[in-house]
């Protein structure tokens, strides 16, 4: 690859009946364009700039987290994985009118972006629970206790640690596990699915996005990806399922009643035993009943459903956090064998 273009997700074609956001007989290639901390790198004009020679190579883009976010600083320094805004797409990266006109660009030339959706939960303005008050085509949206999950890390806490604590969480269950770093949405409130619906419909139809790539979806229950799904009626949809468990991963699909993808951990992690430690290259193959087949979620005919990838910008950090663990053996070989294998 070309030196701006950094982790990319490749394949070969898949071939399947059209389901919501599963596209068949797809031949997509799709970048990541983005890494862990690479704000200046990935900024959207940067992308811009670069959007010929993206279009030489390929069919897919998935770029970051584009709202307003939480952090250290939202304006520079933060990846906006603790988003705080729906309707309002200024970030690290770049501002919204920036990001239009980077998703303009590389749709002319033919290229569908990818949006990075962090739904699993959110972040308050000042405190945590304080979040913002939206509007989007006249109706007005906002949170308040109910729409935090009951058992939130929140609960455990006080007027001690929690800045502007004004009472405990009043919603449902978690459906997923929890994520202590900001509060975890409740979906089976109507308030939460209905701004969620009105955030995917803003970013297809307002800024552009084609598709969604969802963060964290072991934190709240499949569901609810394929109510948003049905509600957003995107080109695809593809989960981070963030587990080497093919039974895990593929148990997540099912859950969406097959309206997402999901990445391919499974697969990853037999990677990493061949590419990085050595492994025999059996660890590469699978039975499906006596039939060898490629391992990971593309072994059966669930292949349709696998995005395949070498790293990404978890997996691929060198600073050792998130559950990192980098493929740095032999990269070209792992890339030879997405590349000749199903998933996009």
């Amino acid at each position: 690859m070309k030196k701006i273009l950094l982790t990319s997700l490749l394949s070969l074609s898949f071939l399947g009946i059209s389901f919501s956001q599963v596209p068949s007989q797809s031949t997509d290639i799709m970048l990541q364009a983005f890494a862990w901390d690479s704000y200046s790198t990935s900024k959207w004009t940067n992308i811009t700039n670069q959007s010929d020679e993206i279009a030489s190579y390929f069919s897919l883009v998935w770029l970051p987290p584009s709202g307003k976010h939480g952090g250290v600083d939202w304006n520079q320094n933060a990846m906006g994985y603790l988003p705080m805004f729906y309707f309002n797409q200024n970030s690290s990266f770049g501002t919204q009118a920036e990001l239009i006109s980077l998703i303009s660009t590389l749709k002319a030339k033919g290229v569908k972006t990818i949006a990075d959706i962090v739904i699993n939960h959110r972040v308050g303005q000042t405190n945590w629970i304080d979040f913002p008050i939206e509007t989007y085509k006249n109706i007005t949206y906002s949170w308040g206790l109910e729409t935090i999950c009951n058992n939130d890390k929140i609960t455990d806490c006080n007027a001690s640690c929690a800045t502007g604590y004004i009472g405990e969480p009043t919603g449902n269950d978690d459906t997923g596990i929890s994520y202590n770093s900001g509060r975890d949405i409740d979906h089976t409130n109507s308030n939460v699915q209905n701004t969620i619906k009105a955030y995917l419909d803003f970013m297809k139809n307002d800024i552009g996005y084609s598709g969604w790539r969802y963060d964290l979806v072991k934190g709240y229950s499949g569901e609810f990806t394929k109510m948003y799904n049905n509600s957003a009626n995107g080109y695809m949809s593809v989960g981070e399922c963030y587990d080497f468990s093919y039974d895990v991963v593929l148990n997540w699909i099912i859950k969406t009643d097959y309206t997402s993808m999901a990445f391919d951990f499974p697969l990853k992690n037999q990677l990493n035993k061949v590419f990085n430690q050595g492994a025999a290259y059996t660890e590469l193959s699978w039975l499906n009943g006596t039939t060898p087949q490629p391992c990971g979620l593309i072994h059966n005919e669930n292949k349709r459903y696998a995005v395949t990838f070498v790293d990404n910008h978890d997996t691929g950090r060198t600073d050792g956090a998130d559950g990192s663990c980098p493929l740095t053996g032999n990269v070209l070989a792992a890339y030879a064998y997405i590349l000749s294998h199903p998933g996009i």
